[in-house]
């Protein structure tokens, strides 16, 4: 028998009330029926339904004689049933129907929870009978068995009607009372918590007649279908309760308290609850839909009433383990992921008040791709500038890469790729093509066994510089020489040596200046060195051209005065 929710717990079952029943399918026909039938009819006057109910969904080939022998304490109250629920013909049922049943008159079965995940090494006690050891995933526990979680341990329960319940590192949880009527999923269940923090999501299907109630020292919390957390100091001297969905009925020092969604409440042992609202979900929290990296840093708005945080990270799931939980107070939060493996994930962050009141929670999912690791690009570096049209890259080799996915674009959002390489073996590579003057954008992302990429290659830009400039042969003039290159890029600027030794250590001219040519006076006769080099906007200054060299040939003289000085010479003597 099964209430409105599906799906039994594995677990151990057994009739706890009742005689032993007849198989009473084959009808009325035998005498042993009708007397019972009647005798039953006789009963069925003088009983009434108390307030406690739980609610059974007929299904085909139900009848009420059946259901009152599997489900009820005595055969005697099949009538009372039929009657409670309005059933004219007790052997032909419509499927679907739902009956109601009074607690009082059903049998009571001992359910177990299952250990339907955990992390670290936490310790199961089995009714004290055996000595305590380590839980397993999958194992049922029971009635009386006790689980701690030491240190980086926790522990997640599923229970008979579907609830869950998460023990955190540092818990003691006893399973007082693990009950159930029909088929167990109307679970009656009370536990134990004398130390720790757990979340609990009880009842989900919501299914009538059940109940889940946890004992502190301070505390007694009661639900039927909520979701809340509990904390039991290490002293055991204070209690405090979160909800995040749904009501807890919190009593404490003779005090009842109807605590809601969105509050919580601080018991300390003997005194009343304190109930108060709880912290806002935490704003301002951005996350990557993607990590790529092996650590984030949150920056969320702060809050004036929040002391602390607390940061879990888990996989999807209804209260799976947190793989990380920390508190970090206000401020920059930097989240380690290195020790989780890629998959998908689920972030939660809530503010802690000075009562130690969790607040509610804001939720981020991510998906976490960090292997293989991208490869340290070697060369070219950020920022290089060089000649070589047909430069070398270069990078190292990370760990569980066995290929490469290589890209190269001419702008920095890599929107106009040159070049975008699948599969590149190996950690070298040079391009068939040369590369133009210009500045490209390069990265390199690792690929696995399987041909899966890790996180993409951060990006590096380096320059192809122009071929420097060369002078043409210099044009002599009445008033100096002058120099003409091939002019560069749109808003370059020159600088122009001009030497009298190759190694350029007497220099005789170094000007900048942006036009492509430039005018000396009268240098002198000689031979002379010359070079140009670009200047970018930036102020990058390239390599110099080729040296090339000059000579300055010496003025021809006019040497009539010397034919003068002689025919002067001759007249004197003559006179």
């Amino acid at each position: 028998m099964h209430g409105s929710g599906s799906g039994e717990v594995g677990g151990f079952r057994s009739a706890r009330h009742g005689p032993e029943q007849r198989d009473l399918k084959t009808g009325m026909k035998h005498s042993g029926i009708v007397k019972t039938y009647i005798f039953l009819c006789l009963w069925g006057f003088t009983l009434a339904a108390p307030a406690g109910e739980w609610i059974y969904q007929v299904k085909p080939g139900d009848n009420l004689w059946d259901l009152a022998q599997k489900y009820l304490v005595s055969m005697r109250y099949w009538r009372p049933l039929q009657r409670l629920n309005g059933i004219g013909d007790p052997l032909h049922m419509r499927p679907g129907l739902r009956l109601r049943v009074p607690e009082s008159w059903s049998r009571i079965r001992t359910v177990g929870a299952r250990i339907v995940a955990l992390e670290g090494e936490p310790l199961i006690d089995p009714r004290g009978v055996t000595p305590e050891r380590k839980a397993r995933p999958g194992e049922i526990v029971g009635e009386g068995d006790r689980l701690r979680t030491p240190a980086g341990s926790r522990i997640l329960l599923e229970f008979s009607d579907g609830s869950r319940l998460l023990l955190q590192s540092g818990g003691d949880l006893t399973l007082q009372r693990l009950e159930g009527y029909g088929d167990g999923e109307v679970g009656q269940t009370r536990l134990k918590l004398p130390v720790g923090r757990l979340e609990n999501q009880a009842n989900p299907k919501q299914i009538q007649g059940t109940r889940f109630e946890i004992t502190t020292p301070s505390l007694v919390t009661a639900v039927r279908g909520t979701r809340y957390r509990l904390t039991v100091d290490d002293d055991g001297s204070r209690s405090r309760v979160e909800v995040v969905d749904g009501r807890v009925e919190a009593v404490g020092g003779g005090h009842r308290a109807q605590v809601a969604a969105g509050f919580g409440v601080v018991a300390d042992a003997g005194s009343p609850p304190k109930q108060r609202r709880l912290l806002a979900p935490p704003t301002g929290v951005e996350l990557p839909e993607v990590v790529e990296e092996v650590s984030v840093t949150l920056h969320p708005k702060p809050d004036p009433g929040a002391i602390l945080y607390r940061v879990q990270i888990a996989t999807p799931g209804d209260l799976a383990p947190p793989l990380y939980d920390r508190v970090f107070e206000p401020g920059p939060m930097l989240v380690d992921l290195t020790g989780l493996a890629d998959a998908t994930y689920v972030l939660r962050l809530r503010a802690v008040d000075r009562d130690g009141l969790e607040g509610m929670e804001t939720v981020r999912t991510f998906e976490l791709n960090t292997r293989p690791p991208a490869p340290v690009q070697l060369a070219p570096e950020q920022g290089a500038h060089f000649a070589n049209p047909r430069p070398e890259f270069v990078w190292a080799r990370p760990e569980e890469a066995v290929a490469y996915h290589f890209e190269l674009a001419a702008d920095r959002d890599m929107s106009r790729r040159l070049v975008d390489l699948p599969r590149v073996n190996g950690e070298r590579l040079t391009l068939e093509r040369p590369l133009a003057s210009g500045d490209y954008h390069w990265r390199v992302t690792a690929l696995d066994a399987a041909g899966r990429p890790g996180p993409t290659g951060a990006l590096a830009e380096f320059r192809v510089l122009p071929e420097p400039p060369e002078a043409a042969p210099p044009q002599l003039e009445e008033d100096g020489i002058t120099f003409r290159w091939r002019p560069g890029e749109e808003g370059q600027w020159y600088r122009f040596q001009l030497a009298t030794d190759a190694a350029f250590e007497q220099i005789v001219e170094d000007r900048r200046m942006s036009q492509a040519s430039v005018h000396l006076a009268d240098p002198g006769p000689g031979t002379y060195f010359l070079r140009v080099k670009t200047i970018d906007e930036d102020g990058f200054e390239g390599p110099f051209g080729r040296v090339q060299t000059v000579v300055v040939p010496a003025p021809e003289r006019d040497l009539g005065w010397l034919v003068l000085v002689p025919a002067a010479f001759m007249l004197l003597l003559s006179l």
